[in-house]
């Protein structure tokens, strides 16, 4: 029942955002009106303890899995075949920064052995492409 609430609160506060940004911020993107009311909703003690913790596997069923696939239903089949190459380069290249960025990250802040800081930062991206299939 929490995050029932919870979702039903930011769903609220998101298209109070997207209203007063077509009504009064048209030069101001969405995004960021949408931020502005989240720091709000934040900050205000009553509205702050009607959101739960953040917990990302809600976050991928309710806000990224429906995202992912209307933009799936959007997207032709023909550009992605034409431009397969550089899709999957693209996410090989981000996968490969997004490594070495986590790895010599742990290092430096953990000071653990530099081969089990990339051998976590691996493992956490292994996760986050799993979770993208998904």
């Amino acid at each position: 029942m929490d995050i029932l609430i919870s979702t039903l609160v930011i769903l609220f506060t998101t298209n109070l955002a997207m209203v007063f940004q077509k009504a009064y911020f048209h030069k101001i993107s969405v995004n960021y009106v949408a931020l502005f009311f989240g720091m709000i909703l934040g900050l205000v003690p009553l509205l702050n303890n009607l959101v739960e913790d953040f917990q990302s596997e809600v976050f991928m069923e309710l806000i990224v899995a429906p995202l992912l696939f209307f933009e799936g239903q959007n997207t032709q089949l023909y550009y992605v075949k034409r431009f397969w190459k550089s899709i999957v380069g693209l996410t090989v290249v981000m996968i490969v920064i997004i490594e070495l960025v986590a790895g010599f990250s742990l290092y430096y802040l953990t000071g653990m052995n530099m081969a089990f800081c990339f051998l976590l930062a691996a493992i956490a991206t292994q996760l986050m492409q799993q979770q993208e299939k998904v």
